[in-house]
């Protein structure tokens, strides 16, 4: 049950194949944000018992939302449509966060997020639907409405413009309503992909629905690793500025032997793994404490 008595939320996404990120996030939010008072919420389809025990461990005040059965159909429907959807379908559990209307502010992280500092101050600005821009919008360009591929500003008159990551937002109350739930679920149909030429998922829908509210938040909010060179070149945005690192590529910090195959020696990429394996040691000595404790 949510709270009615806190401001804010504070929401991410867990699976068992992201529970190693998922631990991370939690932490080193916990570790840098100790102003927070608000609730912790796990969105998630099915997790173990002994999954939910390590998270709870970590955060005991942690909240477990469960998929609601409506959008759990409209997903399996898709999956039945598109089959290549089912190893990233667990993205679009992200619209359960818009039925979390008790709260001032909600704030939605994906699961492989290093926070690195407060982000109090974003709490206290006017914005009323932060993200940080996408790669198209790094790049300068906007997005096809039909295929979502990136395009040169002004090449089609209905074009998606200023596009944003969906893995790092905080949404005002005023659009954490169950109408816009609905129609996020509505949208949730073979046909809102029959044209589209890219792999996005969540990151389709909510910037389909809610173009033109946004507003951008600098870049260093939430450093985007899969766009490295683009933040640097056009943005002098660089990776030790950053507030937070959203590990968005394909290889994740925590797939050890993909690192070691996969990983190129790039100053960059080798620092911020680093910096998340650091991390998840910290992690992982809480969790080793808090476990012998409960045993005393």
């Amino acid at each position: 049950m949510m709270s009615a008595s806190k401001e804010f939320c504070f929401v991410t996404i867990c699976t068992e194949s992201f529970l190693a990120g998922t631990l991370v996030t939690l932490h080193s939010f916990q570790q840098h944000n100790r102003w927070f008072n608000g609730d912790i919420v796990i969105l998630y389809d099915s997790l173990s018992v002994e999954t939910q025990q390590i998270l709870v461990t970590l955060v005991p005040e942690l909240q477990f939302v469960q998929v609601d059965n409506t959008l759990q159909s409209q997903l399996e429907a898709l999956k039945d449509v598109f089959p290549d959807f089912s190893g990233k379908i667990a993205r679009l559990y992200v619209i359960e966060i818009f039925k979390l209307s008790n709260y001032s502010k909600v704030f939605y992280c994906d699961s492989d997020i290093l926070f690195k500092a407060s982000v109090q101050l974003l709490f206290e600005t006017d914005a009323l639907f932060g993200a940080v821009a996408d790669g198209a919008t790094l790049h300068g360009l906007s997005r096809n409405r039909q295929t979502f591929k990136p395009e040169q500003r002004g090449h089609t008159l209905d074009a998606l413009t200023d596009t944003f990551s969906s893995g790092f937002m905080l949404i005002d109350q005023a659009f954490c309503t169950l109408e816009n739930y609905q129609h996020l679920v509505q949208m949730l149909v073979p046909e809102t992909w029959q044209d589209v030429q890219t792999e996005h998922l969540d990151q389709l829908v909510l910037n389909l629905k809610f173009s033109g509210v946004q507003t951008l938040l600098a870049p260093a909010t939430c450093y985007l690793l899969g766009h490295k060179e683009v933040l640097a070149e056009h943005h002098q945005c660089h990776l030790s500025a950053a507030q937070t690192i959203h590990y968005n590529r394909p290889i994740k910090p925590w797939e050890l032997t993909k690192i070691v195959s996969g990983l190129t020696a790039e100053q960059t990429d080798l620092l911020a793994f680093q910096q998340w394996l650091a991390a998840y040691l910290q992690c992982a000595q809480v969790l080793h404490l808090r476990h012998r404790w409960q045993q005393l």
